[in-house]
């Protein structure tokens, strides 16, 4: 897992380094900036002064991105159903690295939408500098590798996930490889899925406290092979706790706080 998602992780430690020149690339109008390594461009699409969210396309391999102090609330569809939405550039096989750093405030009320959306077609990493974020919506983070391996870590930090609209999934991790999640000590409120996690080889799955509160299931790891782990000391309160369909099926410890109040078998 770690060698398929290098790539990612370079451009996460990339964006990340306080010694790099940061240039940026775009000030939201409800605050924040969002700043670049590397790279050149990307396309911004900025319609959040019209209530609208934030796109930024073509991120190309050697381009990292920071989120820094950004809030967005979204009200109406443009250009996407999603508060904001990066995308790496569909030349090759493109990996993207986002960091996240201060307090962000990502919100869509439009149904469907994602308070965050990352896309690329080869390996993606999503990493955190701080604590405090917010995400609001049906979903409330989704990130879509769908030729690699994904990675997103809160380790260490604890951002909360808020349901709205169709309250779908809190973190919804879609990769072709497979996945590493650290949820640090995130909360999930009021969504059908808490987490949600699919992919070909299995998830690794770990918290360090926070809490899952959703309406159907707390965690839901699917993979059409391999195995997954997780290692939860999360509060989970859900009918159904952990549901996991590995073809290898799946190891789950809790520890500390890590508790299920389920309903459901």
């Amino acid at each position: 897992m770690g060698l398929l998602g290098s790539t990612a992780l370079i451009a996460v430690s990339l964006a990340a380094s306080g010694a790099m020149a940061q240039t940026a690339v775009v000030n939201p109008t409800g605050g924040g900036t969002i700043t670049r390594v590397g790279g050149s461009g990307p396309t911004v699409t900025d319609q959040t002064a019209t209530g609208g969210g934030l796109q930024i396309t073509n991120v190309t391999q050697s381009t990292a991105l920071t989120v820094n102090g950004v809030t967005i609330n979204q009200t109406v569809t443009g250009p996407t159903v999603n508060a904001l939405d990066i995308r790496g550039s569909t030349s090759g096989l493109n990996s993207t690295g986002v960091v996240f750093n201060g307090i962000n405030t990502l919100t869509t009320s439009v149904s469907g939408g994602a308070a965050y959306y990352q896309q690329t077609n080869a390996n993606e990493g999503v990493s955190f500098l701080s604590s405090g974020s917010t995400f609001t919506g049906s979903y409330g983070v989704w990130l879509n590798a769908p030729g690699g391996y994904l990675d997103f870590n809160s380790a260490g930090q604890g951002q909360s996930f808020i349901a709205n609209g169709t309250a779908i999934a809190g973190l919804n991790a879609i990769s072709a490889i497979n996945n590493n999640l650290q949820l640090g000590t995130s909360t999930f409120t009021g969504f059908a899925t808490g987490v949600n996690a699919t992919n070909l080889y299995g998830s690794g799955l770990t918290s360090t406290g926070g809490s899952i509160n959703a309406t159907s299931t707390g965690i839901r790891l699917d993979a059409t092979g391999g195995a997954s782990t997780v290692n939860s000391q999360s509060a989970i309160t859900a009918p159904i706790g952990i549901h996991s369909t590995n073809t290898n099926g799946a190891t789950i410890t809790t520890s500390g706080g890590g508790t299920i109040n389920a309903t459901v078998a």
